[in-house]
């Protein structure tokens, strides 16, 4: 700051700019994507008064229905993914479909945050309950600090056997965590002493480079799959920056194109998720289901032959 002030103060203005500019409209590069953007955007913004009434909403919801899952993979070379554990999440457009049609939850930044916390809460409820495997199992949520010392995430933790602690990854979002480090220190080490892992959720190819995940004592961290990598920076810094995190500690997720996962490769990148993943997955389990049949005919086949020589 003593030395770049100017520098810094010029880059602020310009990205002031790029909002301005970003609110009143788009350019033609981007014209492809107002039509989702509008989509998005619209419905009534969430304000306190309506975050009232989707908090009353969500206290009575099954919200069962509404959990989803992605796994998070790992991918050597040419070989089938692996399966390491699986993040659950609410989905966001399930809820405001069945609770609030006419709302947009996510155009106010701050107010959706709390909304969050309001989810992790139930969410926690739900699994504390849960005797699913598949939901109990090997999996990862997405808390915020605030839920993470409160009393019910303390209850979670009693309905979590000791040895299942291990299997179970917090994600942090990187905001939450540089909004208040003396919290995040604090629940961080408590969740690790318990035997959770951390992972740090929401890095991009721009932000990776400031978080040093040793120092904050991460097991993992999430970086966000943008095509423009490839040439924003390019696979020999990109490979310093996955190098300096751990290559082995850097998931690329929002993987929706083969490209993410063969740049991934390409700078030393070995788990993955996205949408792409998650085709490969269904891809795999189609292929051993038929090799599964394959070899149950082939079994019925002799078989048929054994009798046919007995007679």
């Amino acid at each position: 700051m003593e030395r770049n002030y100017a520098d810094i103060l010029q880059l602020v203005r310009g990205l002031v700019l790029d909002a301005q500019e970003a609110e009143t409209g788009v350019d033609e590069e981007t014209e492809a994507k107002t039509e989702f953007i509008v989509r998005e955007e619209s419905g009534e913004a969430l304000s306190p008064r309506v975050l009232g009434r989707v908090e009353d909403a969500l206290q009575r919801a099954d919200l069962s229905n509404m959990v989803r899952r992605q796994f998070v993979c790992a991918l050597i070379g040419e070989a089938a993914p692996q399966p390491l554990f699986s993040e659950l999440f609410i989905s966001i457009q399930d809820l405001r479909e069945t609770l609030m049609p006419g709302v947009n939850l996510t155009r106010s930044r701050w107010l959706f945050q709390h909304l969050t916390e309001t989810l992790d809460r139930r969410v926690l409820a739900m699994l504390s309950k849960s005797t699913d495997r598949s939901i109990t199992g090997e999996i990862s949520v997405n808390l915020n600090i605030s839920t993470l010392l409160s009393p019910e995430f303390m209850a979670f933790d009693d309905a979590v056997i000791a040895a299942m602690r291990g299997s179970i990854v917090i994600e942090l979002q990187k905001v939450d965590i540089f909004a208040d480090l003396n919290d995040y220190m604090f629940a961080r080490d408590f969740a690790k002493e318990r035997g959770y892992r951390i992972c740090i959720d929401g890095l991009t190819h721009e932000t990776l480079a400031f978080v040093d995940r040793e120092k904050l004592g991460a097991d993992m961290v999430k970086m966000i799959w943008n095509p423009g990598i490839i040439d924003d920076v390019g696979p020999k810094r990109a490979k310093r920056l996955i190098k300096k995190a751990g290559a082995s500690k850097v998931i690329f997720c929002r993987c929706d194109e083969e490209a993410a996962v063969e740049f991934g490769q390409e700078i030393g990148v070995n788990m993955f998720q996205g949408r792409f993943i998650e085709n490969l997955i269904a891809e795999e389990s189609r292929r051993r289901e038929m090799e599964m049949a394959r070899r149950r005919t082939q079994k019925l086949d002799l078989l048929d032959e054994d009798e046919g020589e007995v007679e």
